[in-house]
């Protein structure tokens, strides 16, 4: 049994090895949209936390070439595109962006609190996805104490680490994407006897909990490959957004069936892309 889990251990810790070396190679930057206070104290803490683990960029220079790259409106609500051009701009593998802020919250079975929260947002430079998203939030008897309580809890490399290991190795494994034909502009000659996919039944993505709690307004597109049969062959998010959402849009997409694409009648493979708003709407007291 032990000479097993030796030539086990054999085969995989030069792997684990290598894909800990790969990632740590991985150059990453820190990235504070909205430029509150709160953020670039959060973002000096993470990369004091990262720093070891991560080849990380300088916080100003990494800054100076996101406000030059003018995302700032679209920031936390990018497309893979959008984020692909960014990373591209800031020579960076991987970024992440913060988000933070304070509000009053009250409960029945507590006295009134000020709650202090972050998002972090750790995107792919190479296929301009959301590889992973943490909100993290602590309670203060005021703004001061709920702030830097909230510093001081601020994620270990750990799960950074964990989402760039994944992606890393995921991403350079995937197999290139299929050339498939995509809906035809209306009035161009491809569009003649074009009939587009559509569902046998249409489902509204939840407005997930968490999103209404931070006030969440956002876009979710996601890019939808259909085969002849209208079954789903590749589903990829292509504007992301967090706090649940994405997975919301994810999984009312493969809970709908499709009918396939068809030009003369007969079905044809199609990619093309679904748009949701996110919008928060209160709920009425009755209710």
């Amino acid at each position: 049994m032990h000479s097993f889990l030796r030539s086990r251990l054999a085969i995989f810790l030069p792997l684990f090895i290598a894909m800990a070396a790969a990632a740590s190679a991985q150059s990453v930057a820190i990235l504070t949209p909205n430029k509150t206070q709160l953020d670039k104290n959060l973002a000096t803490h993470t990369l004091a936390a990262l720093s070891g683990a991560f080849r990380v960029q300088d916080l100003e220079m990494s800054q100076a070439a996101f406000a030059a790259a003018a995302h700032e409106a679209s920031a936390f609500n990018m497309t893979a595109d959008e984020a692909r051009d960014l990373a591209s701009a800031l020579g960076c593998d991987f970024f992440i962006l913060i988000k933070s802020g304070s509000q009053r919250r009250a409960s029945i079975d507590e006295p009134s609190y000020v709650e202090a929260f972050a998002a972090f947002y750790v995107v792919s430079g190479r296929s301009g996805r959301l590889v992973t998203w943490k909100l993290i939030s602590e309670k203060g008897s005021d703004v001061n104490d709920a702030e830097h309580r909230l510093i001081q809890s601020t994620p270990l490399p750990g799960f950074v680490f964990d989402a760039v290991s994944s992606a890393w190795k995921t991403e350079r494994s995937e197999p290139p994407v299929a050339n498939v034909q995509e809906i035809p502009d209306e009035n161009s000659a491809a569009a003649k006897n074009f009939r587009a996919p559509v569902p046998f039944r249409r489902l509204k993505p939840e407005y997930t909990r968490t999103a209404y709690l931070y006030d969440v307004t956002a876009t979710v597109e996601a890019t939808i490959d259909l085969n002849e049969k209208g079954e789903i062959t590749r589903l990829e998010i292509t504007r992301w957004a967090g706090y649940g959402l994405d997975e919301s849009v994810v999984n009312v997409i493969r809970s709908m069936n499709w009918r396939s694409a068809e030009r003369g009648g007969k079905p044809l493979p199609i990619r093309f892309l679904v748009r949701y708003n996110f919008k928060k709407i209160e709920k009425d007291d009755n209710e």
